[in-house]
């Protein structure tokens, strides 16, 4: 009898590792997909049908997590992400722990309203006095006798505080309508027509109920139209492998042309 037990849990254990070296050869097998994570702001402006388009080119999978600049960021300290896309600088101990900042377009940020909306466009002074407070009304920029609805992105998005740096000088922000994810604000504009808000302009581009206002004078396609935001890819080393191959993809690649195409400006 006791022959026999032995017998048997010697046929277990081989049959468990027979099972793990088969799953160890099926996993060498299937490639790793290449772990991104992605600022709501840049995945609007790329698209994913671009992401679809570089899987098809390179033969490489993608696993996207589209979150916060932050979040990104912190997804790739933490293990969850080979790369991440972030819609503001790192900060000085990023780098002291190796981390490397490699920028490869700028974007104007776009102020939204509501197509319907007959405001010919807004100085920055005006700007600053709408988001301040201090302005409540488009008839005193313009626009017809409607008060102004302030919708912003969550203040642990890089729009938000890219905003704030760039128009408000770190001063008052206010706002009656505050969104989670960055991108959410063009629905909420799209829906209200005294609404207001601030975003990535490529992430706009083709929507029909939402459209950029001139900032003095100028709109986001024009050359000195004063605010940007540089969109960069960060990874924890030097790039090499598949995040290499990703950034040469969107820097010197097929990628690159999407970007010139949607009013992007490649950085060298």
């Amino acid at each position: 009898m006791k022959s026999h037990l032995f017998r048997l849990s010697i046929v277990s254990v081989c049959a468990l590792v027979v099972s793990a070296a088969i799953a160890r050869t099926a996993a060498a097998g299937t490639p790793e997909p290449l772990r991104f994570s992605c600022s709501a702001q840049i995945f609007s402006a790329i698209g994913e049908q671009a992401l679809e388009e570089f899987e098809q080119d390179t033969g490489i999978d993608i696993a996207t997590h589209v979150c916060a600049s932050g979040a990104a960021i912190s997804r790739l300290q933490h293990g969850l992400s080979d790369i991440a896309a972030t819609t503001e600088g790192i900060f000085h101990h990023h780098r002291d722990y190796g981390y490397v900042e490699t920028p490869f377009c700028k974007d104007p940020l776009a102020v939204l309203v509501h197509k319907d909306l007959t405001v010919q466009g807004l100085s920055a002074s005006d700007l600053r006095g709408i988001f301040s407070g201090a302005v409540t009304n488009w008839q005193s920029v313009g626009g017809p006798d409607l008060s102004i609805l302030l919708v912003v992105p969550s203040k642990n998005t890089a729009a938000f505080r890219n905003f704030d740096r760039q128009v408000q000088m770190r001063g008052d922000l206010k706002y009656d309508v505050m969104s989670y994810r960055s991108t959410r604000i063009i629905d909420v504009v799209s829906r209200f027509p005294e609404a207001v808000s601030f975003i990535s302009h490529a992430a706009t581009m083709g929507h029909p109920v939402v459209k950029s206002i001139p900032i003095n004078g100028l709109t986001p396609t024009d050359p000195a139209y004063p605010f940007h935001q540089v969109f960069s890819f960060v990874t924890k080393g030097t790039p090499a492998d598949l995040p290499a191959r990703f950034i040469a993809y969107w820097r010197t690649g097929k990628g690159r042309e999407l970007i010139m195409k949607k009013n992007m400006q490649p950085v060298e």
